[in-house]
Formats: structure tokens, C-alpha cells, sequence
């Protein structure tokens, strides 16, 4: 199940955190939501980030 958590610290920073994304998904899902607040300071990304979908890894498959 895919998630997205928005933590607010009492000092008005803004995390945003997700997870069950894999690949760019998770950058195209907090998009709106990014632009919105404004300015991003820093980006962390997950080992999720590096996975592929399960979609990505049958055309893969596919090609070869």
C-alpha cells in the first residue's frame, strides 16, 4: 500500500515522507503537494527509490 505522511514540526518545517513507491513514483505523487509548500530544502532518497516497479521489471524482461 502506497502512503504519503506530511510531518510539521512546532517550528513550520515541512517532511515529506513516503512509502510503497518505487522509482520516480514516489517524486511524481508528492509533486503537487511540493509545489504547493514551496521551496524544497534537501531530498533523501529511499532504497525504495532505486527499486523498479513491478511493471518496469516485465517490459524489461520483455526486451531481452
Amino acid at each position: 500500500m502506497a502512503e504519503i505522511k506530511i510531518h510539521i514540526s512546532k517550528e513550520g518545517d515541512i517532511k515529506i515522507e513516503t512509502s510503497g513507491y518505487t522509482g520516480h513514483a514516489c517524486q511524481s505523487a508528492t509533486k503537487a503537494i511540493e509545489e504547493a509548500l514551496g521551496k524544497i530544502k534537501s531530498e533523501v532518497l529511499t532504497e525504495e527509490y532505486f527499486l523498479q516497479s513491478e511493471a518496469e521489471q516485465y517490459i524489461e524482461t520483455e526486451r531481452g
